[in-house]
């Protein structure tokens, strides 16, 4: 078979269905259909001359993990090695059931495979086999993401079980879960020295930069006389480094403050880059009337 160089305008239309139907399965919130799950599972055993496991549902991946540490006495990372991700394999699904759709020749084994393998994907979260018992996990009853599709909840976890288990996610960066579930267990103390720089940058964001560096005894580089325009701050963030902000209030008199890069001299020059003024062009912004 010659090698495919280009797709044709249709597959190129195809190409975008089938990427959204494997990101629908891979993104489900629905409840598990453990039945097919069972019966495609069934069938994998069989070919590789064993019999059918015992199959163990259960609601999350966590759930899963302590039920297979409980029955084989194996740590987590043995759960994780022999794992499956069910739903969470369609990205890679999809790249092989698209290309047979455009003509990528599959043995006949290898086909039937794929097919059972989709099935799979479509129907239950992580899987988890061994010799004679295999736990199945439901999908998640929720997950969440930002305006840039990272995952991400602010008042709650990003990816949710039914269950209660989960994870919590800021812009992208996985947090402890009681900084959104118990938001008083979060101080700028403990954000100022958390280990770990990213999610360091994440508590200090759901705190609020304005108490962060209330605390940090943030210095005042430059204050305009408009309290819109604000205060050009500056401040050494342990492990974060030297980090500048606008302190600013807005046309309700609620006070907040907008990381600015470190090159900004004036309060003015970092309010006229807020607005995506840089340069030779920051001459030509001016203050709005009233900021909301």
């Amino acid at each position: 078979m010659a090698k495919i160089e280009k797709l044709t305008e249709a597959q190129e239309k195809d190409l975008v269905v089938t990427r959204n139907e494997w990101l629908g399965h891979g993104l489900s919130t629905e409840p598990a259909d453990f039945d097919t799950a069972r019966e495609v599972i069934t069938g994998f055993y069989k070919m590789i001359g064993h019999d059918a496991p015992a199959f163990v549902c259960l609601p999350s991946p966590d759930a899963c993990l302590r039920e297979f540490k409980k029955n084989s006495k194996s740590s987590a990372q043995d759960y994780l090695q022999n794992s499956f991700f069910g739903q969470q394999d369609s990205y890679w699904i999809a790249h092989y059931v698209f290309s047979e759709k455009i003509g990528v020749k599959f043995s006949e084994d290898n086909s039937r495979q794929l097919a059972e393998w989709a099935r799979l994907a479509k129907s239950i979260g992580w899987w988890t086999p061994s010799e004679k018992v295999c736990y199945l996990s439901d999908r998640p009853s929720k997950v969440k993401f930002d305006n840039d599709n990272r995952l991400h909840c602010e008042d709650g976890l990003a990816i949710e079980y039914r269950d209660g288990w989960g994870v919590a996610m800021w812009h992208g960066t996985r947090i402890p879960r009681e900084w959104v579930l118990n938001k008083k267990s979060l101080t700028a103390s403990i954000a100022q020295t958390w280990r770990n720089v990213e999610q360091r940058r994440a508590a200090c964001e759901l705190l609020g930069w304005i108490n962060v560096l209330t605390e940090l005894n943030a210095e005042v580089i430059d204050r305009d006389a408009d309290p819109q325009i604000g205060d050009l701050l500056r401040v050494d963030i342990p492990d974060i480094g030297v980090t500048q902000f606008l302190r600013v209030e807005c046309g309700t008199g609620r006070k907040f403050c907008l990381p600015v890069p470190p090159d900004m001299k004036t309060a003015v020059e970092a309010q006229a880059w807020t607005y995506g003024f840089e340069g030779n062009t920051i001459k030509e912004w001016t203050a709005p009337e009233i900021r909301t």
